[in-house]
């Protein structure tokens, strides 16, 4: 029960005494009860004598007033368990959507993809975000080079992998680059050699043509990186092999040019076999090089052995096979030879496109099984409008139902 408003202060009081608790309650305006518990709980100032009470009016009033006059406490509010349980979650929540939200909009990541502009090549994080830039010396002539971004050395922190296709092509060539996640040179691959053949010495600079990374042949979890390069003016090639730190695992030439490289698992052993397609020059044909990445090193083998234009002071190459495709009559009337380019893996099968003219408009397509067996030859539209281009001529250069099936009989597989 709450305490009754005062009386008026005008309102006459006397000092008299009250001896039972109903004149005490009275004075206060409460119960009898109520005035009982002042005295345990506030302090109401009255006097016992034995059972008996007393206590003057005014001290009762003047207690009355000061009670008044001291300032309301509010209890403490009492918040149940779920409430405070519910609270700690939600703090919890706020600091994991805070994390999230930074690492997700604006913390900078790890490298994903890579792209050269001008000069100068940037990596960015999976939303677009720089990473790092670096400045190079020259332009670049080629922008179409798809840097290669991931882990090599199986430290789940990626590396960038990348060609410096710049302007000055034929004086300073073309290297490989690996870049670190912070955009810091780890290696760079280069060809330094110098070779011969029986008339002639061939010098640097070399032009990258292709690469590509695989997983390691020690199945150790890190990748290794492939490259084919391509003598700046004449027709000497090299397959270049290192290992996820850089270092050289394999050099293998050729006298003619590797233009591109694959690499496929083509006997399902676990072994990541290279698949190099270009123009052998011993003969001057369309060819298809099946190497394993732990024993690269030689000279591809020539036919016959002794042309002049063989690389010398070399060891027969180690190649596993090579795939020698035909020329085409097209191609004997446009070019001095037929030229292997890209190689990709179809399914089960091994698809090579091989170029019957010189600006490669007009090209084959040719279809292998794992063994090398040839299962299937396309002649697209691109081939038969460059025969129609040769006027009446071109009735000859046309490929048939027979001359296709006769293409396919004169592919030639020699295993090593």
């Amino acid at each position: 029960m709450s305490d009754p408003v005062l009386k008026s202060a005008g309102q006459p009081q006397s000092n008299r005494l009250l001896t039972s608790w109903k004149e005490i309650a009275d004075v206060l305006g409460v119960s009898a009860r109520t005035a009982q518990t002042y005295e345990k709980t506030l302090g109401l100032p009255v006097r016992r004598d034995g059972t008996r009470v007393a206590a003057f009016e005014q001290d009762l009033r003047d207690w009355q007033l000061q009670r008044y006059k001291r300032p309301a406490r509010e209890p403490e509010p009492v918040r149940p368990r779920w409430r405070l349980a519910a609270g700690f979650g939600l703090a919890v929540l706020i600091i994991v959507a805070a994390i999230w939200l930074w690492r997700t909009f604006w913390a900078v990541g790890q490298p994903a993809t890579a792209s050269w502009s001008g000069r100068t090549l940037t990596a960015v994080d999976s939303h677009g975000r720089p990473v790092w830039r670096r400045e190079f010396p020259l332009p670049v002539e080629n922008a179409s080079f798809t840097p290669w971004v991931g882990d090599l050395d199986s430290d789940s922190i990626p590396e960038t992998v990348t060609p410096y296709p710049h302007i000055n092509r034929e004086a300073e060539g073309w290297d490989l680059y690996c870049f670190s996640s912070k955009g810091a040179t780890r290696w760079k691959m280069s060809v330094e050699a110098t070779v011969s053949n029986q008339s002639r010495t061939f010098t640097p600079p070399y032009v990258l043509r292709g690469f590509v990374t695989f997983p390691s042949p020690e199945m150790d979890g890190s990748r290794w990186t492939a490259a084919v390069f391509v003598h700046h003016t004449m027709n000497p090639s090299v397959l270049l092999v290192v290992d996820a730190k850089g270092r050289r695992r394999g050099e293998f030439w050729q006298a003619g040019h590797m233009n591109y490289i694959h690499a496929a698992d083509l006997d399902g052993d676990g072994i990541t076999e290279l698949l190099v397609a270009g123009i052998q020059e011993i003969p001057a044909q369309a060819v298809l090089l099946i190497l394993d990445p732990r024993k690269i090193s030689g000279v591809a083998q020539a036919e016959p052995k002794d042309n002049p234009v063989q690389l010398t002071n070399m060891a027969p190459g180690t190649e596993k096979a090579v795939v020698y495709f035909p020329r085409t009559a097209l191609s004997r009337k446009l070019a001095p030879f037929d030229a292997a380019g890209k190689v990709e893996m179809v399914g089960s099968l091994i698809q090579v496109s091989v170029s019957e003219s010189i600006d490669g408009a007009a090209y084959l397509i040719y279809s292998l099984t794992r063994d090398l067996a040839v299962a299937d030859l396309v002649v697209p539209p691109a081939f038969e409008s460059v025969v129609r281009q040769q006027g009446p001529a071109g009735a000859k250069l046309h490929l048939g139902q027979e001359e296709i099936e006769d293409l396919k009989r004169q592919v030639r597989v020699v295993r090593r």
